[in-house]
């Protein structure tokens, strides 16, 4: 068995359970998990991690012939601010056992970035109800940028009213948001990121001074 890959999952504001991981094999290199392959040298492929109670478990599943593979119902426990490994391990074909053109195959195990649905990554916050999704837009995972899995018992909902379309002198109102929990309990925002492009009638960009944020009473 080769170990292929390692990486850490950290729980911010609560540890969490990953239920359902998805390796993809691609060695095309440009998204990873939109072009998967599958392997004739990989006979399976093995997850070792650890469960609540800090003892190791390990999953092992054929690598399907799209490519890829799923693991369910799996116990792998991510402590809140630690950084908790697991380990992607593939198992490979003796030579003897291997079609002579298999020699030599390139393959690249790792967690599946894009297309990600419950079916494809699941998670459970310790102290939450509600399972993690990580949405159309996949799992990005780089050096640089990191999106961030958030888990919440309760998942609010934010409704954009619209502001102001001309500015002019003195304060305007470019936006409202109006922010509604559901019924498994109250939420707080933590941080709001906002992208501002202001141009004029031309079409030139303008600089925006004293952009200011007011809590409201809803």
């Amino acid at each position: 068995k080769k170990l292929v890959g390692r990486y850490l999952m950290e729980g911010q504001l609560e540890g969490f359970t990953v239920d359902t991981l998805t390796i993809v094999n691609d060695i095309t290199e440009s998204t990873f998990g939109d072009d998967p392959i599958s392997s004739l040298a990989i006979k399976n492929v093995e997850l070792r991690y650890p469960d609540k109670n800090g003892f190791l478990r390990t999953a092992i599943k054929p690598l399907e012939a799209d490519g890829t593979v799923r693991f369910t119902n799996l116990t792998y426990f991510v402590k809140k601010d630690v950084e908790t490994p697991f380990e992607i391990y593939a198992e490979l074909y003796p030579f003897s056992a291997l079609n002579p053109g298999a020699s030599g195959e390139t393959f690249e195990l790792a967690i599946q970035a894009v297309d990600n649905t419950l079916t494809s990554f699941k998670a459970i916050g310790e102290f939450s109800k509600d399972s993690l999704t990580l949405g159309d837009e996949g799992f990005d995972i780089s050096n640089t940028q990191v999106e961030p899995l958030v888990v919440r018992k309760t998942v609010p909902t934010v409704q954009v009213v619209k502001g102001e379309d001309t500015l002019l002198n003195g304060t305007n109102t470019l936006m409202k948001l109006k922010v509604t929990a559901d019924k498994n309990g109250s939420v707080a925002l933590a941080r709001m990121v906002f992208n501002l492009s202001v141009v004029d009638e031309d079409n030139a960009n303008l600089k925006l001074d004293n952009f200011q944020w007011f809590e409201g009473s809803d």
